[in-house]
């Protein structure tokens, strides 16, 4: 029977077998050893989306919204000024600010990072400031919900564009088409920092250093090339190179 698994559905199958089979051979519940280095885990690099500047502010501000929608739309657009993961936005207090700064460790690494708020940033603090609350932001909500809600309020802003997904079952090729609300979640967010982060000109190593980035292969894996930066860096390289050539 062909279950038509996605590859990277098989690589997360074979990794938790290959945890599994580990944890049995260290425990001694195994007849027979199993050299579990022979078991390829199976990853593709997924689909991913950001959102364009326009669609960032289309929806920070999007208007007619219940209050959950508000609260789930102001934590996603911190979330895309800052680059704080989800986690880490739901753990923010009064305390994790200081000088105009974020300052936290994060919940995945354990890592201490240190980010500058820019306006916008600045803008949704003062929108939640509340002497009697320890949290500066919108109050907090289960993944789940937030993006449910955050898949409303992209509809609401207009994400219309259709998004080609391509994604392998074994060698075969499944290509699908969604519209771009569908997509939206709160991983979203931190892509799209990070690729408005390198289209507005931040380096790399600085873009790494406020997310708490570790090495330029996880980096690639949130980077989204847009046309735009390519056609800006082209032409920074390349579009002087004849009016020196004909000067």
């Amino acid at each position: 029977m062909d279950m038509q698994y996605l590859n990277n559905t098989v690589g997360k199958h074979i990794k938790t077998l290959k945890v599994f089979i580990n944890y049995l051979s260290d425990n001694n519940l195994l007849p027979n050893p199993i050299d579990v280095r022979k078991f390829k885990v199976l990853r593709e690099e997924p689909d991913v989306i950001h959102l364009t500047e326009e669609e960032l502010l289309a929806i920070y501000h999007c208007k007619n919204l219940t209050q959950e929608q508000e609260w789930a739309k102001d934590n996603f657009c911190f979330s895309c000024f800052t680059g704080l993961r989800y986690s880490d936005n739901i753990k923010v207090d009064r305390s994790h600010i200081k000088d105009n700064m974020i300052e936290i460790r994060t919940t995945k690494t354990k890592k201490a990072i240190f980010i500058p708020l820019n306006p916008f940033a600045k803008e949704i603090i003062k929108k939640y400031d509340n002497p009697n609350s320890n949290r500066p932001l919108p109050p907090v909500m289960h993944n789940v919900t937030a993006n449910a809600l955050l898949k409303e309020i992209a509809k609401a802003a207009g994400l219309n564009e259709q998004v080609r997904l391509e994604r392998f079952s074994g060698s075969r090729r499944i290509v699908e088409y969604k519209t771009k609300w569908e997509l939206v979640c709160t991983h979203t967010a931190r892509r799209t920092f990070i690729t408005l982060s390198i289209e507005k000109g931040m380096q790399s190593e600085v873009i790494m250093d406020v997310t708490g980035i570790s090495s330029h292969k996880i980096f690639k894996r949130y980077l989204n090339i847009t046309n735009k930066t390519r056609f800006v860096q082209m032409h920074d390289a390349w579009g002087t190179l004849g009016a020196k050539l004909t000067g």
